[in-house]
């Protein structure tokens, strides 16, 4: 393994300094106006005639390389606040152009334009902004030349409009939400991409292969005059009132009751330096945002859930974690969901931008804090409306407030970076999760109510980071080094193998992949991790797992621009193994996985995988107690297929099995997962979507408890149904109606139970069989998510939202024999929160 990584860090350090052979493709040139320009789509102003039209493309896809069939022609525009882009798309057949409508940030299948700027020319970041038939706008952040993250969101206008013979869109980009530095002659990078429906092909500016393994760094440039970037203030001050509807006690059996409340709040963004911005928030309100899906975890990892919150989502792209080529990241040292998990927001703030050029620098501060209930003489809730000084932007009934107010905490993350070549980078990252406010002793935590003190883990983190490409980036080596201490909290705790971790103890963790990463058509690459047993990032990251080192290697042979009759094929090949870093070595995995994926002809994409897991030590499964519990061997399959998407219907399907091998003292199981999706559109303002997924997750010898100096497992059947419905409406581009429904239903019955006497290691024929517990360890459960959101845009960055949701969840008990049901029945007894929201913000600029 040593030797590869040194192979590929030997043959790509010297092509960072390679001449890119093909920057000068796709030169774009912009004029500059001094009229007026209306956005509405028609490139009808005598400005549009003079400006120098580009129409060059080449088709991208299906057939790489080709001469497009369809002309199409785009300029540029600009003035010293705004760049403007018109795109007129010629079309042989304009009655087939297709206009889905969808809302904002949602861009659906159909035929669209997009334009990409480099604005720092740094060929490794830059901005995309989209624009389809229906004048349906999208936006997203491009990081690290391959990367990109819809996350963001910009004030920007664009329109379409139907022409005899096909369309044209204009766009207009405010040169504020831009980093540049002022220059005589500014040059941008720029990439313009069209997408035809009915056939799929993609056009391009510039022909960028598919498979090369790059996409900033091989911009064309736009050329233009001096601009001076302006410093404005973006104010977005808001308002939301909310009514809450729910059980008294959180049960269903007893009264409802309303809770009326308020929030008003403030986000603000302002350009500090031309290539600087700091973007503000006061009492961020989040309550249109939809909730997270609930779904069956039976291991001991914590489940990954994307961040949703728009102030977190936007101008993230400096703190985007490195990636291998697999797309995993193992160990994340920023993870934004862990702020306001305890406690509300009370302010945060980020500044980020090029401090000078080739160095980016960037900053999140937040704290969190919340209120506690004052005292109460009287009898029954509290139902008095309130202002507390720990939450002074908020009010609402007393009794909705915890007895202990949470801990209050500070979070502070950083990164800097400097750019070496056209798109490699080395930088350092930090995270700092403080509590503020008295420690937590051991004689607390012995308390039958410990203080919230006791529960407010911090911590500090650090990591140097890199990610180091060829100029085409075919070959790469990127990963990441990081240290961490637990700050806060208990003066001890126990993680899930059993390590004590104690108050500020140390950890050190490194992950890395090295390869040929791009480039067609054999690719192969190592990735690597390590995690001390007490390394421990969570307390403002994400890291699902610790004590262990892991190796994979992995071979691919891919074909981006087709092979033979197929659109799309890509296939691999690896072999994963991982041991513990205790100093034990025990083998925690060891198997080989193989992939397969391809796209038909008739553009519908197949993927299949399948895998073999040799016998192998857990150090989780006996939770907390350090014991390694001996795992059977596995083999598992499956496949999905989802149908061409630019369809009036659109199906999903996907399958898999797993066969966990017998093995001394436990029965083998059989595992299996379905899928089914549609997607409907019967009409460009209408879209359907439907959802199914059931599961049955058999797990032999299962740990349930410590009984003394025995441990007690069972044989638990485990068996779960999703249903999903989401329903979109959309009126105009900036007035829509989404609805989303959830119901879950999880049903878990032991047919076994086994004992075992407390040894170093715990192998399936020390266990032996035993009478059931008292009471039974199985469960049962149903769950209701609902949420109705109208979204109004009733101008540029200014928005109503009109929100109703609904959510029930709750234990329905198990009735003795039978088969067990996964229909949601009984969910009427269970306590359900209805709440109505309606939240004004008005975006302006100073």
């Amino acid at each position: 393994m040593r030797a590869v990584v040194l192979a590929c860090i030997a043959s790509t350090i010297p092509l960072l300094a390679a001449a890119d052979e093909d920057a000068a493709g796709g030169e774009l040139l912009a004029v500059r106006t001094s009229g007026k320009i209306e956005v509405d789509g028609r490139l009808d102003e005598p400005a549009w005639r003079d400006a120098t039209p580009f129409a060059a493309f080449v088709e991208l896809y299906p057939n790489e390389g080709a001469t497009p069939t369809e002309r199409t022609e785009v300029r540029f525009l600009y003035d010293d606040d705004q760049l403007y882009v018109g795109i007129v798309c010629h079309d042989s057949q304009p009655e087939r152009i297709s206009r889905a409508m969808g809302r904002r940030d949602h861009v659906p299948p159909s035929d669209m334009v997009a334009i990409a700027i480099d604005s720092a020319h740094d060929h490794r970041t830059g901005y995309y902004f989209i624009l389809n038939a229906a004048g349906v706008q999208e936006d997203r952040l491009l990081h690290d030349d391959t990367g990109e993250t819809d996350e963001w969101d910009a004030v920007w206008d664009g329109a379409a409009a139907s022409l005899p013979n096909g369309w044209s869109a204009e766009l207009a980009i405010p040169l504020r939400v831009l980093r540049f530095e002022r220059s005589d002659a500014l040059v941008f990078g720029a990439y313009v991409q069209r997408k035809i429906a009915r056939t799929h092909a993609v056009l391009a500016s510039k022909l960028i292969p598919l498979g090369a393994g790059a996409f900033v760094s091989q911009f064309g440039e736009l050329r233009m005059g001096a601009v001076e970037p302006r410093r404005e203030l973006e104010l977005m001050p808001f308002v939301a009132t909310r009514f809450t509807m729910r059980p008294e006690h959180s049960d269903a059996a007893n009264p409802r009751v309303g809770d009326p409340s308020g929030d008003v709040g403030l986000d603000f963004h302002a350009r500090l330096t031309s290539g600087v911005g700091v973007t503000g928030t006061v009492n961020p309100d989040f309550g249109q945002v939809e909730a997270d899906p609930v779904i069956l975890n039976l291991t001991r990892f914590e489940p990954f859930f994307p961040e949703k919150r728009p102030f977190f989502m936007a101008g993230m792209d400096l703190f985007q974690p490195v990636a291998g080529e697999s797309g995993d990241v193992p160990q994340q040292v920023v993870y934004s969901r862990r702020v306001g998990l305890d406690a509300p927001i009370l302010a945060a703030a980020k500044i980020g931008g090029d401090l000078a050029p080739g160095l980016q620098v960037g900053f999140i501060e937040a704290f969190v804090a919340g209120a506690s209930a004052p005292a109460w003489s009287g009898t029954g809730p509290d139902r008095r409306l309130g202002v507390r000084w720990a939450q002074p932007l908020h009010f609402g009934p007393n009794d909705l407030l915890p007895a202990v107010a949470p801990t209050p905490e500070n979070f502070l993350a950083g990164v800097v970076r400097r750019s070496l070549g056209a798109n490699s980078w080395i930088g350092l990252a930090g995270a700092l999760a403080t509590p503020v406010g008295p420690r937590c002793s051991g004689a607390d935590v012995r308390l039958d109510d410990p203080p919230a003190a006791c529960d407010a883990v911090g911590g500090n983190a650090g990591a140097f980071q890199w990610d180091l490409r060829s100029h085409r980036s075919e070959y790469g080596f990127a990963g990441q080094v990081a240290l961490s201490q637990v700050v806060g909290g208990p003066p001890a705790r126990t993680l899930a193998d059993g390590t004590s971790l104690r108050r500020g103890d140390v950890g050190f963790g490194a992950y890395a992949s090295a390869g040929k990463t791009g480039g067609e058509p054999w690719r192969a690459w190592v990735a690597y991790e390590l995690a001390t047993p007490r390394l421990d990032l969570n307390a403002a990251g994400y890291q699902p797992d610790q004590n262990l080192h892991q190796v994979r290697p992995t071979l691919a042979f891919v074909r981006e621009s087709g092979f033979g009759p197929l659109h799309r094929f890509s296939a691999d090949v690896s072999v994963p193994a991982s041991w513990s870093a205790d100093g034990r070595a025990l083998l925690r995995r060891a198997g080989i996985r193989s992939s397969v994926s391809v796209t038909l002809s008739g553009f519908h994409d197949v993927s299949c995988d399948g895998g073999y897991d040799a016998p192998s030590w857990d150090q989780r499964e006996i939770y907390a107690l350090g014991i390694p519990y001996r795992r059977p061997a596995s083999a598992d399959a499956g496949c999905s297929l989802s149908t061409d998407a630019h369809r009036t219907v659109a199906l999903g399907l996907s399958g898999r099995v797993t066969r966990v091998l017998p093995a001394a003292g436990l029965p083998g199981a059989r595992a299996w997962q379905v899928g089914a999706s549609a997607a409907l559109r019967p009409s460009p303002a209408l879209e359907t979507r439907l959802g199914l997924d059931a599961s049955g997750d058999p797990i032999p010898g299962r740990f349930l408890e410590e009984d003394g100096d025995q441990l007690r497992f069972g044989d638990l059947a485990a068996r779960s149904l999703s249903l999903t419905l989401r329903e979109q409406v959309v009126a105009t581009p900036r007035l829509s109606f989404i609805g989303y429904l959830q119901l879950f239903t999880v049903d878990g019955r032991y047919h076994a139970y086994y004992a075992a006497a407390r040894s170093a290691r715990i192998e399936p024929g020390d266990l032996r069989p035993v009478g059931a517990p008292s009471p039974a360890a199985d469960f049962r459960s149903v769950s209701l998510r609902l949420n109705l959101v109208l979204r109004w845009e009733y101008r540029p960055g200014s928005t109503v939202f009109v929100v109703y949701s609904r959510s029930q969840e709750g234990d329905t008990g198990v009735s003795g024999g039978g088969v067990a049901t996964l229909l949601p029945s009984r969910l009427g007894s269970t306590p359900a929160t209805d709440a109505f929201l309606v939240k004004w913000t008005l975006w302006t600029r100073i």
